[in-house]
């Protein structure tokens, strides 16, 4: 998967989408072939075709899409996304999503795994530099060499699905790590890991448990390295044109139609920060000050290619 970011989108060695680039929204009136092609999905053939992975860094048009597909009352929510109740969505939680499937192994299962530790990495501040300083420690002959663009490969991680229950942070490190993304991206991915703890923070007390000390391990960093910087030009809100209200409207009516729309997730107030310090259904009685436990020390003296 090959993206090309061209000179105009390009500055101090950082990839800034065109968000003014139009995107060629659909009108609500579909052809009668299209329709009739898409009648098994859910939606019944109106909204907006699923991105292509060499559209996933097209972060407005993965908001565009998020925002008729994917938000809280859809068929297909996605957890960890912030979007407000007039279908604005925040593109640094999206940018996050977007990383994330980029990197991701194709199976379904595999890629599920994959996504809940790239989560958990990106929601603790600062967790990556230091998993680079122990990489390039522990393999000198093969540090960390980030991608400086303007032409960007991704190469996804493969894992076969009856792995799945085997991938760890190490999996996802190793391969962020290889791929030369740069802190900058992590930093700017942090809200999707934030608003994907606080969507679930619900469930079994085994969940509540792994949940929580990825929680406190992000407050412990916060203290210490405060909250991860943005990259400017490619934060903010994306806003739905009023075709995209028509559509979302319509989506919305089809759902509700075929009894299976619900209000899973968290809506975020029109005006609300997309930020936050503490996870606001996290119950006090699991608090503790508790952290992951720690690399075991780089080998010192030991050639890595004969261990």
């Amino acid at each position: 998967m090959r993206h090309l970011l061209t000179d105009k989108a390009f500055r101090d060695g950082i990839p800034i989408p065109d968000t003014k680039q139009p995107w060629g929204i659909p009108t609500i009136e579909r052809p009668a072939m299209l329709l009739l092609g898409n009648t098994s999905n859910a939606s019944e053939g109106a909204g907006l075709p699923m991105p292509s992975n060499t559209d996933l860094m097209r972060i407005d048009q993965i908001c565009q899409y998020i925002a008729h597909h994917g938000h809280p009352k859809s068929h297909n929510h996605i957890t960890g996304i912030a979007i407000d109740f007039r279908f604005q969505v925040c593109r640094r939680s999206a940018f996050g999503y977007s990383l994330g499937r980029a990197m991701a192994p194709f199976g379904t299962t595999a890629k599920a795994a994959y996504l809940r530790e790239f989560v958990f990495l990106v929601a603790q501040p600062h967790l990556y530099c230091e998993e680079i300083t122990w990489w390039n420690a522990a393999h000198p002959e093969e540090p960390f060499f980030p991608q400086t663009g303007p032409e960007f490969s991704f190469r996804q991680i493969h894992i076969e699905e009856a792995h799945a229950p085997n991938i760890t942070q190490s999996d996802v490190v190793e391969s962020l790590i290889q791929n030369g993304i740069t802190p900058a991206w992590i930093d700017h991915a942090y809200l999707y890991g934030l608003h994907y703890l606080k969507g679930h923070y619900a469930g079994t007390l085994f969940l509540h448990s792994l949940l929580d000390s990825v929680d406190d391990e992000c407050l412990r960093q916060l203290d210490e390295f405060g909250e991860p910087p943005a990259i400017p030009k490619w934060a903010g809100w994306w806003t739905p044109a009023p075709d995209d209200l028509d559509q979302i409207h319509t989506l919305q009516r089809i759902a509700v139609s075929q009894g299976v729309c619900s209000c899973r997730g968290l809506w975020l107030m029109m005006g609300d920060t997309s930020t936050f310090q503490y996870l606001s259904n996290r119950n006090s009685r699991y608090t503790r000050t508790t952290t992951l436990d720690p690399h075991p020390p780089p080998p010192v003296g030991l050639n890595p290619s004969s261990s």
